[in-house]
């Protein structure tokens, strides 16, 4: 009997570690993240990234071919300015200082849209405006899209232009990248310390699943998977899963059971090397999941898809009640875990077996 649980429960950590491991690939070309300001951006693929050239400048790409670039300046300002305490005049001073810093740097410009949009989910001052750029003989006609905003007492505009001929083309790259813009500030521990949670339940599984409504639950590829949620509204490079399955003949087994048959890390490694050849388990040992006795593995591997290699490290916790296995788990990449750990603590803390 031991010798089928520890079979049982070796398989279903592979199953899992294979679902993140093969999940929808979030491309990560060109993504560039800045710890000092504390935001990630995806470039666009193809594009190179340079570092910065003028002032506030912090990086830049460039489409060299079509004469197109994406430019993000940031600068730490005194005190802890934010635009989310604008008032709505102020957001109107804002936006046309906006205007007036464009003016003072090229003469012929032009304002074709201007508002107030949103950069990350926070407000920002926007401009798509057209000018002449002059360097050594030439002259080039370009239209530009910005967005600048004010946030925890950091400035931060970013800005993509192309050549007019072409910009209709390149627009939709630029957004794209625009868009995928991030502040690295954790939302989610925001919205738990403020209760704001979304509720998953699972009355066929018998649990229930608190989350960060900063988290958003996507299709997962895997059927055993009943959840599968991901930070940043569900374009972040983290997530976390709820994977359970049912076997009548382990009814009795308890959670003490559980640990006593999977705790040996070598042999559920070696299995799990069946499928991921370098699945190394760096930690293991005993934990508490809905308030009764588990068993966790953090494990690192590689995550490869096409000529894209992405060192990974996961936790997975597991328990059983009654037949059925419940394993929660959370990836992301190895440079992001030990950042990452904590949340996924908290969000641990959110899933409840149900009596």
């Amino acid at each position: 009997m031991n010798k089928k649980i520890s079979f049982f429960f070796s398989i279903i950590f592979i199953a899992v570690i294979i679902s993140h491991a093969f999940a929808e690939n979030e491309s990560r070309d060109n993504l560039y993240r800045n710890d000092e300001y504390q935001f990630r951006i995806k470039f666009p693929v193809g594009w190179k990234i340079k570092e910065g050239d003028g002032k506030r400048i912090v990086k830049k790409a460039v489409d060299t071919k079509n004469l197109s670039s994406l430019i993000i300046s940031a600068a730490k300002l005194p005190g802890n300015i934010d635009i989310k305490d604008f008032s709505q005049k102020e957001l109107d001073e804002f936006l046309r200082d906006s205007i007036e810093e464009i003016k003072s740097k090229y003469s012929d410009v032009k304002i074709i849209e201007q508002g107030i949009r949103y950069l990350d989910n926070k407000k920002a001052a926007y401009l798509k405006y057209s000018f002449s750029y002059k360097t050594l003989d030439k002259t080039i006609n370009l239209v530009t899209v910005q967005y600048t905003t004010l946030y925890k007492g950091k400035y931060y505009s970013i800005g993509g232009g192309a050549p007019v001929p072409i910009f209709n083309a390149q627009e939709g790259i630029i957004n794209k990248s625009i868009a995928s813009f991030v502040f690295e500030v954790h939302h989610d521990v925001e919205s738990l310390s403020k209760n704001e949670l979304i509720t998953y339940r699972d009355d066929t599984y018998k649990f229930f699943f608190q989350y960060p409504k900063t988290w958003t639950a996507v299709p997962s590829t895997h059927k055993g998977t009943r959840i599968k949620i991901v930070n940043e509204y569900g374009s972040g490079d983290a997530d976390c899963g709820v994977n359970v399955q049912f076997d009548a003949s382990l009814k009795n087994v308890t959670p003490k059971d559980v640990i006593a048959t999977i705790s040996n890390p070598q042999i559920l490694q070696k299995a799990m090397r069946t499928a991921i050849p370098d699945a190394t388990i760096v930690k293991s040992g005993r934990t508490y999941l809905s308030n009764q006795e588990a068993f966790y593995a953090i494990t690192k591997f590689t995550f490869r898809s096409f000529d894209v290699e992405v060192p990974m490290k996961m936790i997975q916790m597991q328990t059983a009640k009654s037949g059925y296995v419940y394993t929660f788990s959370c990836r992301t990449s190895s440079e992001r875990f030990d950042e990452m750990i904590p949340i996924f603590q908290l969000i641990s803390a959110g899933f409840v077996i149900k009596p």
